[in-house]
């Protein structure tokens, strides 16, 4: 009743169900490293004082949160604390913190007017970014 060529194909069914699983699984886990970049992501950013007279850049996975900080002084004895920085100038998101630490290297080692250039570029009102 069954013979060969019925056990082939049964087989053939079997090895292209195991791969259409193996691909979706793949797919399930490319999509689960994706959510996991984009929820570990990072943002380089860019604080200034009331003068204007201090640029601090740095890094963060949850901007909101890390800008409170800074205008609530939460860290007393910090940079932004001791030379009020808490206007936020620039930011800028990455899916991936790595990009956002290698851009916040890049912005650190421009000349000032480089990151003027950049924050007037980003915000041509000149106020600051949420306010």
């Amino acid at each position: 009743m069954f013979g060969y060529r019925h056990l082939l194909l049964q087989h053939h069914r079997c090895v292209a169900f195991r791969s259409a699983l193996s691909v979706i699984a793949r797919n399930e886990a490319i999509f689960k490293i994706n959510s996991y970049k984009m929820k570990y992501g990072g943002c380089v950013y860019i604080l200034t004082n009331k003068h204007h007279t201090v640029l601090y850049t740095r890094v963060t996975s949850d901007l909101k949160k890390r800008i409170w900080q800074h205008q609530n002084k939460e860290f007393k004895n910090s940079f932004t604390s001791k030379y009020n920085c808490d206007k936020l100038v620039y930011y800028e998101n990455f899916i991936r913190i790595e990009e956002a630490i290698a851009r916040e290297k890049q912005i650190k080692g421009a000349s000032r007017k480089a990151k003027e250039t950049l924050i007037n570029g980003f915000n041509h009102n000149g106020r600051t970014c949420g306010k």
